[in-house]
């Protein structure tokens, strides 16, 4: 895969489209889940839906010749458990701790996907750069200490889970970049990360979820159709932004999505800002910020 360090204009204008729907998707979660939907069983019947769509379109491009292969099914599984267990999480504490909490939380992926980076030797460590993720897991903390001043024991472990979801993004951003086959495109490997995360997230979903007819209600189900819709152009252009600049641009979006899903929950979710939210989104961003200042000057210096 490419790593440019200019991405192209179509990498910039994919992950703005991308994070955008990502937004869209966790406000219209918080709608389902405060609809009393079924989350569990929601997220598996959209992934499996917008897989399914996909590897059809994969199919009659002509782009699934390598689907049966051992190390692409294998991959595909490990990226889709991941996808799944953060969709999974943001899925079901949206409807707990908002979905300002939620999405800015997503601000963190850049950052750590930087420290996995230089834990796995793909990246140098620089003090610049170790100052930017120690802003980032500052307003992270603010931001939990902040929400979990303000909600009951109850919903206390969600916070503390919402907060911990960018991990488990970053892991995959990592991992997608470490192993992606040869031979497979982005839009073959959101079919197979959709469909088998969704199949892996099905007996969770027995044993921890409601029953499923509840998707059927006349509340869920536009809900579930449009997020289905939204996974099926969402994640092949995260794909794609990937497979063109690498996973640290990738990781941009989660600013973004954090950016998109706050101003979304402001402006039509009726959400109040949790105390230390202002705070919490400096630290953040100016660790993102920081970040990318000293990315630019390891580009000129190795230019």
């Amino acid at each position: 895969m490419a790593q440019d360090a200019k991405p192209a204009l179509l990498s910039i204008a994919l992950i703005f489209a991308a994070s955008a729907m990502f937004a869209c998707v966790t406000g219209l979660t918080k709608i389902a889940g405060s609809a009393n939907a079924p989350m569990l069983w929601f997220t598996a019947a959209a992934m499996i839906g917008s897989g399914a769509v996909l590897a059809w379109i994969s199919h009659i491009s002509g782009r699934a010749k390598v689907i049966l292969r051992r190390d692409v099914l294998i991959y595909s599984a490990v990226s889709g458990g991941l996808m799944v267990a953060y969709n999974a999480i943001n899925f079901v504490s949206v409807a707990h701790v908002g979905a300002t909490v939620v999405s800015l939380a997503f601000i963190l992926p850049t950052l750590l996907t930087y420290s996995f980076a230089v834990l796995l030797r793909m990246d140098r460590l620089v003090p610049v750069k170790l100052l930017a993720v120690a802003c980032g897991v500052a307003g992270g903390v603010v931001l939990a200490r902040a929400k979990l001043g303000t909600t009951s024991g109850a919903d206390a472990g969600w916070v503390v889970l919402a907060i911990c979801n960018p991990v488990l993004m970053a892991v995959n951003n990592i991992y997608r970049t470490r192993f992606w086959p040869g031979g497979m495109g982005p839009l073959l490997a959101s079919a197979l990360m959709l469909v088998l995360g969704g199949l892996l997230c099905l007996p969770v979903a027995a044993l921890l979820d409601n029953s499923a007819t509840g998707l059927m209600s006349g509340d869920a189900l536009p809900i579930l159709a449009a997020v289905t819709v939204l996974f099926t152009l969402q994640y092949p252009a995260l794909l794609s932004v990937q497979y063109l600049s690498g996973p640290v641009f990738l990781s941009l979006c989660g600013p973004l999505i954090g950016v998109f899903g706050a101003t979304g929950a402001f402006l039509f979710l009726g959400e109040a800002a949790p105390p230390g939210l202002l705070f919490s989104a400096i630290l953040m961003i100016g660790g993102v910020l920081i970040f990318q200042s000293a990315l630019r000057r390891d580009n000129q210096h190795g230019a």
